[in-house]
């Protein structure tokens, strides 16, 4: 695999905190291959909700900060188990064929967003992986 930012293999997260301080990145595709960002941001400057990972089967937490909770998920051919999220959430497709709620995400960098309580599930067409940001 291509690696891409802070040592990140392609199809990875990464999170960056800038609270109270210049911001400024810069992001630049080292491979050859086609090149799907998706950016993020939580303006909040305090106030991050601070509650327990969630524990839905399938679901992996990777990644953790004050603002952000990042989980991956990979499915085959299969449903994810039913689950919300007592904040905003963002489900971005890195590979595959996926539906949640009444979205398609059929195209890698494809997503959709989550209000905090409601109940969503992931079901993919095939064999897929998903990424779930929480938005604290």
């Amino acid at each position: 695999m291509e690696q891409c930012g802070r040592g990140l293999r392609a199809g990875r997260t990464g999170v960056t905190e800038y609270t109270g301080m210049p911001r400024s990145h810069t992001v630049q595709n080292v491979g050859s291959g086609l090149y799907h960002l998706v950016l993020v941001e939580n303006l909040r400057e305090s106030g991050w909700k601070n509650s327990q990972p969630l524990l839905a089967g399938g679901m992996t937490m990777t990644k953790e900060s004050r603002s952000f909770r990042i989980y991956e998920t990979e499915l085959s051919s299969s449903s994810g188990v039913a689950h919300s999220h007592e904040v905003p959430a963002v489900v971005i497709l890195v590979s595959g064929e996926a539906t949640t709620g009444n979205k398609r995400l059929d195209q890698p960098g494809s997503w959709a967003y989550i209000p905090a309580g409601d109940k969503h599930q992931i079901a993919a067409q095939g064999k897929a992986r998903l990424i779930e940001i929480e938005v604290r």
